[in-house]
């Protein structure tokens, strides 16, 4: 919804209460509408990172070098938290699975 903002900020004093508010609300089924076809088929796929990483990484990242070394380090905290996603015990399972001749286990 935050994308229709500047839409209808710019709508607003332009056109009567009843187009903006028209508009509001097509915005939002066309968000909803979106949402519910979209979401099904892209979110297995998705890297689910907290808004604190985000906001730690910026923190730290602008401490030290400013906007840039902001944009680095979230970029560098994402990063961190797919390889540490992709090494998980899950994923080793899976992989151990697929292997064909494993290695025998220390006795």
């Amino acid at each position: 919804m935050f994308g229709a903002v500047p839409v209808l900020l710019l709508a607003a004093p332009t056109e009567a209460g009843l187009e903006v508010a028209a508009l509001a609300l097509a915005l939002i089924a066309l968000q909803a509408a979106h949402t519910m076809a979209m979401g099904r088929l892209t979110r297995h796929g998705v890297l689910r990172a907290g808004p604190a990483v985000i906001v730690v990484c910026a923190m730290v990242g602008s401490d030290v070098y400013g906007l840039g070394g902001a944009l680095v380090a979230i970029v560098a905290g994402i990063l961190a938290i797919a390889t540490i996603e992709a090494m998980s015990d899950e994923d080793l399972a899976a992989h151990a699975a697929l292997d064909p001749d494993p290695a025998p286990a220390p006795s």
